[in-house]
This record gives structure tokens, sequence and C-alpha cells, in this order.
């Protein structure tokens, strides 16, 4: 039991120091966990968790021009269009906060938005350190 809390410390330890400059993807359907184990994984490796949804309810909340127009199409049940979506997560995960590493949850939903990502991330200087997959059966989910 001691030698694998050694080698789980060990593996903490090695992920710290790939962090600063990184970033941590969180990827799956809606209820999967990944907000559950963002904040487990936050906790842990000392650096934020966010989740692209929070993020964007936060911007509407503001009231801000981006938060309107961002808005407008969650009221009608719609992704938020990739320029807006762009537009918002380089501004936000420029932010002091971010700087270290984070870990993203939510964040992309499709290809387009991978591409999107990395392309958001090379701006800032980071990169996906490691993405998480959490494929649940749709029939637990219910």
């Amino acid at each position: 039991m001691e030698d694998e809390k050694q080698q789980l410390s060990s593996a903490v330890e090695a992920i710290k120091r790939k962090l600063p400059f990184h970033v941590l993807l969180l990827v799956g359907p809606p209820l999967a966990g990944k907000g559950t184990q963002a904040a487990r994984l936050s906790a842990v490796l000392g650096i934020p968790a966010v989740s692209s949804g929070d993020l964007f309810r936060g911007e509407v909340a503001k009231g801000t021009e981006l938060g309107k127009q961002m808005k407008a199409y969650m009221d009608r049940g719609e992704l938020i269009p990739n320029e807006l979506t762009t537009t918002f997560l380089t501004e936000k995960l420029a932010e002091a906060e971010f700087q270290n590493g984070f870990i993203l949850d939510g964040y992309p939903r499709n290809p387009s938005h991978l591409t999107i990502l990395e392309g958001i991330l090379a701006d800032l200087d980071r990169n996906i350190l490691a993405a998480l997959h959490f494929d649940i059966d749709k029939e637990i989910l219910r």
C-alpha cells in the first residue's frame, strides 16, 4: 500500500512539472463526471479547473456586449458560433489565473473546436498536455 502511494505521488509530481503552460482537457457527454473529476484534479495538481459552460454563463451574467451576443444563441438552444467562442476564450484564457496551466472541462465539443482551441493556445504559448475522454454508456446517463 505504501509503495502504491509513493508511485501515485511520483506520478502527480511528474505531471505537475509538465503543467506550466499546458492544459488538460476533459471531454465527454453532459453528466459523465467531467466536472467532478476536474475539481479533484484541480485540488491535487494545484491548477484551476474551468468549465467552458460556466465561463459562457458567467459572461452572459455580466451583461457584456459579448455576453449578450452569446445569450441570444443560448436562449435559442444553439451552440455559440466558433467566431464568438474564439474571441471569448482567447480573452478569458489569457487572464493571469490561467498562466500556470489549467484544466478545461467541456471544450472542445467537436473536431472543429479542437482546431480553434489549438490556435488559441498557440497564441497564448500554451499546449495541450493530455485529453481525458469520458466514454459513458448513454443508458447509464438516463
